[in-house]
């Protein structure tokens, strides 16, 4: 192996793996593997596979789907993302819900509860106890 005198351009390796998706106007686009079950969920709730021009699930069944192959499932079989939409206002929605968890755990966090195995007792000591029940 030869080593360079020096280094070629420098940049992050990270964003290559990502798979760009256009986005159509009023709509939120994302490519989902398909593992066990994962394109199921989407559907449920309220996502869309992006058809290729021109074709109908109907007529063209599965082959209607814009997908990309993106690497193997478990077993060794191939693994396609499917690109799919969503309606702005429902994605916006479900990032709302989200981020009610999300902001109730940091609540947790950072009043901390003392004798509460694995729990997080922030330096200021807080002593709060603060508890939440996930909505299903």
């Amino acid at each position: 192996m030869s080593r360079r005198k020096s280094r070629p351009k420098r940049g992050s390796m990270g964003l290559e793996a990502q798979l760009y998706a256009e986005q159509i106007d009023g709509l939120v686009a994302r490519w989902v593997n398909d593992k066990p079950g994962r394109l199921d969920n989407f559907v449920e709730h309220g996502w869309e596979f992006r058809l290729k021009k021109g074709a109908s699930e109907k007529g063209d069944g599965i082959d209607a789907r814009i997908s990309k192959f993106v690497g193997n499932q478990k077993d060794g079989t191939p693994m396609r993302a499917y690109l799919m939409d969503i309606d702005i206002d429902w994605y916006d929605e479900d990032q709302a819900d989200k981020q009610q968890v999300n902001d109730r755990v940091d609540e947790v966090i950072e009043a901390g509860v003392e004798g509460v195995a694995n729990s997080y007792i922030p330096t200021d000591g807080g002593k709060s106890p603060v508890t939440f029940k996930e909505k299903h």
